[in-house]
């Protein structure tokens, strides 16, 4: 009886270290994990700052070549009615 006492405390003692093995395992697979996690997050984080930075450097270019836009086509459409015109008195001689 004290015989199997002695190993079922020796096979307890044999588990408990495994658990704690494993235990200690998971806990270094956390950290992996929260350290990938964490590039993860600072690539991201870098992405979207230069996506930002490129969205406002685009919208900056764009407000200055719209109004060089606009004029461009305001001027195309003049171009457009004096065709016209010219065309409607060169018909009436």
């Amino acid at each position: 009886m004290d015989e199997a006492l002695k190993q079922i405390l020796q096979q307890l003692a044999e588990m408990r270290g495994d658990i704690n093995k494993i235990a200690q395992g998971q806990e270094q697979l956390e950290r992996k994990v929260d350290a990938g996690f964490d590039r993860i997050d600072s690539k991201v984080e870098w992405a979207a700052a230069e996506l930002k930075s490129d969205s406002e450097a685009s919208r900056k270019t764009f407000s200055l070549y719209a109004p060089e836009e606009e004029v461009r086509r305001e001027l195309d459409s003049l171009k457009i009615r004096i065709f016209d015109i010219e065309r409607q008195l060169s018909n009436r001689n």
